[in-house]
């Protein structure tokens, strides 16, 4: 109903009105309102609804405190790691690909939509073989701090309307965050993949400038809804203006 349809994005059904009318304008299409989600306004949503939940949850970040038994199930995955002191830091988080001795300090940006990303790769069938690339001398890198840098282009690209496909209007929180772990997987395994084919790879100082060029060659093959890319603009405004006029900025529309 347009009620629930208003009630998935936190908008007044006005507001909602408004919009959606903006929105199917734009695509010269079918329109979104009615008893029926259209196919255009399940990606609209879906791609709306993934960005604010992944953004949610990769504002919350870690600390050794609150996520030691994730943190210390990430650290068992690694080969060859040495052991850890009571307070869970150590030199073994740099040889797995933190920049010191306690990985919290690398998760800003990526924060627990990252941990958990590394988590999930960690069970993957490729992990090992990226992993070991990030050991190997002419190609080596900071592998999980790779990991979480890919998060955050991963979450800045799905706010941008990449990767709508694999997003829908009733998506539940956890099959959003499934999916974006699946994204994840694929794409890190990719750049890994595109840096030890680089010449550059010899020199680990031109990882970033690397796996940046890389990463937007990828995305420019995959499937984009260019319609709503060009919306954001337009969406943000609007969610943006009915948010400042009844003074309610806590439900992370802020960070777009």
């Amino acid at each position: 109903s347009l009620t629930l349809q208003a009630k998935m994005l936190f908008l007044s059904e006005s507001s909602w009105k408004e919009l959606a009318a903006r929105f199917s304008k734009s695509l010269g299409s079918q329109p979104l309102l009615g008893t029926e989600l259209s196919e255009n306004s399940r990606k609209f949503l879906g791609i709306f609804k993934a960005a604010k939940i992944l953004q949610a949850v990769a504002l919350n970040k870690p600390s050794i405190e609150k996520n030691r038994e994730q943190l210390e199930s990430l650290y068992s995955r690694f080969p060859g790691t040495p052991g850890l002191g009571s307070d869970l830091k150590g030199q073994g988080w740099v040889f797995i690909g933190f920049q010191g001795e306690d990985p919290c300090t690398d998760f800003r940006g990526g924060g627990q939509l990252a941990l958990d990303h590394l988590l999930e790769f960690c069970k993957a069938s490729a992990f090992l073989e990226c992993f070991q690339r990030s050991k190997n001398a002419e190609t080596e890198f900071f592998f999980c701090v790779a990991g979480i840098n890919v998060t955050v282009f991963l979450t800045r690209k799905i706010k941008e309307g990449f990767f709508a496909k694999f997003f829908s209007a009733g998506d539940s929180r956890e099959l959003i965050l499934q999916s974006s772990g699946k994204i994840f997987a694929v794409l890190f395994e990719r750049l890994v993949r595109l840096w030890c084919e680089d010449p550059r790879s010899s020199y680990i100082m031109n990882f970033q400038t690397v796996v940046v060029g890389s990463s937007e060659r990828v995305l420019c093959k995959s499937e984009k809804l260019r319609n709503l890319t060009l919306m954001l603009p337009v969406i943000n405004d609007c969610v943006f203006s009915h948010h400042k006029k009844f003074g309610v900025w806590g439900l992370g529309f802020g960070v777009w």
